[in-house]
């Protein structure tokens, strides 16, 4: 299901959908605001837009094992991306790799409603493409990003491991969910 219609269209006039090319400057923007360690270059440490256009676009290349949804306002500006991947082959175990809503739109739901359709339409493609069913999503996370322990743990996800320091010195946990 490789579609860009609205799959859900919230109260405060912000849709979630399957991303476009299109939409990869702007899911870059939303990235590098909200992560922009990860994509700093050389030693003046400057955040390289050009870099997340790259990563994100070649994700999107990865079709049919990876999905990338995007939240939209009412002015169609992406304000939100979530991009999951399958891992272990056809193992049935999907991975949220990375999730960002712009610092203006946060505490809205954008982060549930990403992961709670994206999950569904992740669920019925791969049982579609595959013929096989999702035993499992997972994800990590920083410890020190509390707010996101508390969107994924109202979304069902389990702190399953702490996996200590793995990314910029940070100490992650694994969370998963079982379907």
């Amino acid at each position: 299901m490789f579609c860009s219609v609205i799959i859900s269209k919230m109260k405060n006039e912000i849709s979630i959908r399957i991303s476009k090319k299109s939409d990869i400057k702007s899911i870059a923007i939303v990235s590098s605001g909200c992560f922009p360690q990860d994509y700093i270059v050389g030693e003046n440490k400057i955040n390289d837009l050009a870099i997340a256009e790259k990563w994100f676009a070649k994700r999107l290349s990865l079709k049919p094992f990876s999905w990338l949804f995007v939240a939209v306002n009412k002015n169609k500006k992406v304000v939100g991306f979530a991009y999951f991947m399958m891992i272990g082959g056809l193992s049935g175990i999907v991975q949220l790799e990375i999730m960002g809503v712009d610092e203006k739109y946060r505490r809205q739901g954008i982060a549930s409603k990403l992961i709670s359709q994206g999950e569904k339409i992740i669920t019925k493609d791969f049982a579609k493409q595959f013929k096989k069913p999702i035993v499992k999503f997972i994800l990590t996370t920083s410890m020190e990003n509390q707010n996101s322990h508390y969107v994924y743990q109202k979304q069902g996800f389990i702190k399953t491991a702490s996996l200590g320091e793995l990314y910029f010195g940070a100490e992650e946990v694994l969370y998963t969910k079982n379907i």
